[in-house]
């Protein structure tokens, strides 16, 4: 289960490529992934 939730993750190109330099920045790129694919399911 974990290891498809961190392929669906990696759909999204901001997540799979981390070209955001900050922690935190990356961090809220990675919750609004996680928010769209819970609202589609």
């Amino acid at each position: 289960m974990v290891e498809r939730a961190i392929n669906r993750l990696k759909q999204f190109r901001a997540v799979a490529t981390r070209y955001d330099k900050r922690g935190y920045i990356f961090l809220g790129t990675v919750t609004v992934a996680t928010l769209i694919i819970w609202l589609r399911t």
